[in-house]
C-alpha cells in the first residue's frame, strides 16, 4: 500500500471547501489500491509520469484514466516520462479519447479554481506564455507542474498561490526556502 498524506490549505480565495487527490509518479505501475483513497473527492489531479518511459507497457495507465474519471473529474499534467516515451505517438491517442482533461501550458476553471498545468519540456523549451494570462485571472490559482526544479525560474515570478509538482519521488527537501537536495536535480 502506498502512502497517503492529507493537508489541509485555507485561503480567502478559495470559495467553497474542496477535497483534492494529488498522484504523481505512477510510472504504470498498479493502482488499484489507490482507488479506495480516491472516492468521495471533487477532483483528481495527475501530476505526471502515468506511464514508464523505459518499459513499453502502459496498460495500467490507461486503466487509471478509464477508472480515475469515474470517481471524480480528472485533470492530466504531462511529465517527463510522457513527453519522451518512445510508445508516445500509440499512448497518446488513448489519453485523449480517455475522460481526463489534459492541461498542456494552460488553464481551466475547476469549482472557482484556476488550475492550470506547466508541462515538462526539453531544456530551454519550457513554455511559460499562459502563466500571465493564468496569473491575471480571479480566484485561488493553483498550478500543477511535474517538475519542482522549474519553480523558482519559471513560476515564481507570477501571482500563482500553490503550485504542485511530482517528479522527485519524495527525495525533493526544501527548509527555509533553500533547496537541500533532490537526487538528479542538484
Amino acid at each position: 500500500m502506498r502512502e497517503v498524506n492529507h493537508h489541509t490549505l485555507r485561503s480567502a480565495k478559495i470559495t467553497k471547501p474542496l477535497t483534492l487527490a494529488v498522484v504523481a509518479d505512477l510510472h504504470n505501475g498498479a493502482y488499484e489500491d489507490l482507488l479506495p483513497h480516491l472516492q468521495g473527492v471533487d477532483a483528481i489531479l495527475i501530476l505526471g509520469d502515468l506511464v514508464n518511459r523505459h518499459r513499453s507497457d502502459y496498460a495500467n495507465a490507461v486503466g487509471f484514466l478509464k477508472d480515475a474519471p469515474e470517481i471524480a473529474p480528472t485533470y492530466y499534467a504531462i511529465g517527463n516520462h510522457e513527453r519522451r516515451s518512445p510508445q508516445r505517438e500509440e499512448y497518446w491517442p488513448l489519453v485523449l479519447r480517455s475522460r481526463a482533461v489534459v492541461l498542456d501550458n494552460t488553464f481551466t476553471l475547476f469549482e472557482g479554481i484556476v488550475l492550470g498545468s506547466l508541462s515538462s519540456a526539453w531544456p530551454g523549451q519550457v513554455k511559460t506564455d499562459f502563466l500571465a494570462d493564468m496569473a491575471a485571472q480571479n480566484g485561488f490559482k493553483l498550478l500543477m507542474c511535474h517538475h519542482p526544479e522549474y519553480f523558482r525560474q519559471h513560476v515564481a515570478p507570477f501571482d500563482i498561490d500553490l503550485t504542485l509538482a511530482g517528479h522527485a519521488h519524495g527525495g525533493q527537501i526544501n527548509l527555509l526556502n533553500r533547496g537541500v537536495y533532490a537526487p538528479g536535480q542538484g
